[in-house]
């Protein structure tokens, strides 16, 4: 059987956008055709969000079951299992998602009762 010539945008990932030719060849051509003026010159990257740089994550001061555990120095499982007994208060978002606050993680960390969380 003989073999069919594939196209390169047939190659590329479909699931992201191409910002640039993969193809070495493709991308020098194109870099070639911006420094003499025939291509606009490439748009740079859209600036991040000051406010989730500043927090380190969009989240804020809640955060899921992972988060929680890594502040709590302990395996998620055993926050899971916290949150499922009541001990850690949080909210079931989902089926398999928890929202805790940073309220509650403060109380738990001093030993003192937490406040529940908001919608419970």
């Amino acid at each position: 059987m003989p073999r069919v010539p594939v196209p390169n945008e047939m190659l590329a990932a479909p699931c992201r956008k191409q910002t640039r030719p993969r193809n070495p060849n493709e991308l020098a051509h194109r870099i070639f055709l911006e420094s003499i003026g025939e291509l606009p010159k490439t748009e740079a990257p859209p600036e991040k969000n000051p406010a989730a740089v500043a927090l380190g994550r969009l989240g804020g001061l809640n955060g899921g079951a992972a988060r929680a555990a890594t502040r709590l120095q302990m395996h998620p499982d055993t926050c899971c299992r916290l949150l499922r007994g009541g001990q850690l208060p949080g909210r079931k978002i989902g089926a398999r998602r928890w929202r805790v606050s940073a309220s509650a993680l403060k109380a738990y960390v001093e030993g003192g009762k937490p406040e529940p969380a908001k919608g419970e």
